[in-house]
């Protein structure tokens, strides 16, 4: 069987075939502010699909860089990616690490994050409606959810778990992460494979 090829240009969503591994901890990155490059950013999309279930996705985005390092988090791309498999460059940009952000939020990895953290239940009374709202600590998850709620230890939840923030770490959709640098400030045209 051989290949077969489709050309398609467009500026919506594509899956990009592609995921990038990187060396976990770069000096600095973690107080460096990441610049989120999402979908919008797209000037152009190639897709070539192949026999198996395979793409390839050439896209460049543009974006507006400062001088010097910078952390990008290329979001929109498609979580099937394969990472040995990614290209990522520019004009006048150095690509120092990258990795692909598959850890997504779903409410048991949410959980796992705030194990030892402090989360807000929320509990409704059934013939009123009033909401109350008591503070926990998530001691456990293995085999259901374990909090202290003041001198008490509940298993089951009484009521909506509510979080104040995201963990670090955890992504609502897959994430391309760069550390770039970027010889001068200004607009770039970044092309990922």
């Amino acid at each position: 069987m051989g290949l077969s090829r489709m050309f398609r240009r467009t500026t919506a969503g594509a899956a990009l075939a592609a995921v990038l591994v990187f060396a976990a901890g770069a000096a600095g990155a973690a107080e460096r502010p990441e610049t989120v490059v999402g979908g919008e950013a797209r000037e152009a999309v190639t897709l070539t699909v192949y026999n198996g279930g395979f793409a390839l996705v050439d896209e460049v985005r543009r974006l507006d860089l400062p001088a010097g390092r910078s952390r990008l988090a290329l979001t929109d791309v498609g979580a099937a990616m394969q990472p040995e498999s990614v290209i990522l460059g520019g004009p006048e940009l150095r690509v120092l690490e990258r990795v692909f952000a598959f850890d997504l939020l779903t409410p048991q990895r949410l959980l796992e994050a705030s194990l030892g953290q402090r989360v807000k239940v929320v509990r409704s009374d059934r013939e009123t409606g009033e909401e109350t709202v008591l503070e926990a600590e998530v001691l456990a998850i293995a085999g259901g959810t374990v909090l202290r709620i003041g001198e008490r230890i509940e298993t089951a939840v009484p009521g909506r778990i509510v979080f104040e923030r995201l963990p670090p770490g955890l992504r609502e959709r897959p994430t391309l992460l760069a550390e770039v640098e970027s010889a001068g400030a200004g607009p770039r045209a970044l092309s990922l494979s």
